[in-house]
């Protein structure tokens, strides 16, 4: 069960990368990583992806909720939306899965 003070915000996401579109999308993708990696509410970010680079899964996990907002508002994370949403030459060959509604579980520290 979760702990319902643990204020810790968690995202779980999927991005669909068109494998064709790997190199490009890695480029852009790994200084928005390290990015989120520097901000103060960015407790974890990880990224592990599929062997043929199609599914790219991000484990992150914010201080709290108000964390999590700053991230979506950070220039960084704009710009690197606005690249990934190019409409004439898209990365993506569908939409991201995103899942907001996980918390850690009570009694087990993150590693």
């Amino acid at each position: 069960m979760a702990d319902p003070k643990d204020a810790r915000y968690v995202v779980l996401a999927t991005l669909h990368v068109n494998p064709a579109k790997a190199d490009t999308f890695e480029r852009a993708f790994r200084p928005f990583v390290a990015s989120n990696r520097q901000e103060p509410g960015c407790v974890k970010f990880d990224v592990t992806v599929t062997e043929d680079r199609g599914e790219w899964f991000m484990y992150e996990v914010y201080k709290d909720e108000e964390a999590f907002r700053a991230h979506c508002d950070a220039p960084h994370h704009v710009a690197f939306h606005k690249l990934a949403r190019e409409v004439a030459d898209p990365l993506f060959t569908k939409p991201p899965t995103v899942r907001l509604d996980y918390k850690p579980l009570a009694g087990l520290e993150l590693s």
